[in-house]
């Protein structure tokens, strides 16, 4: 599993593109489950060129390893969320 480190409180928002090898990956939407104790939060991505931004800001998150769920839907076909990936956000502080 990957693990990607993050300071949500830093200038540089969480981006990430969908590949198939060395091609971007074109979808209509794009979203985060991200793994709680007790519960799952979802955040929306935003389109910006060929990347998606993720804002984790809103959920606060303390310091510590996060399990989340890429999730995608795509162009043209019913609005029915697909998972892309299983990764690790590893939440640090500082800016």
């Amino acid at each position: 599993m990957t693990t990607i480190p993050h300071r949500p409180h830093s200038n540089k928002p969480l981006t990430l593109q969908f590949m198939d090898g060395d091609e971007i990956v074109p979808y209509a939407a794009a979203r985060l489950q991200v793994h709680l104790r007790e519960a799952c939060a979802t955040v929306a991505g935003v389109q910006q060129g060929d990347e998606w931004v993720f804002d984790l800001r809103p959920l606060d998150l303390p310091p510590r390893l996060y399990r989340v769920t890429l999730q995608y839907r795509e162009i043209g076909s019913d609005p029915e969320w697909l998972d892309a990936a299983e990764l690790e956000i590893l939440i640090e502080r500082g800016c």
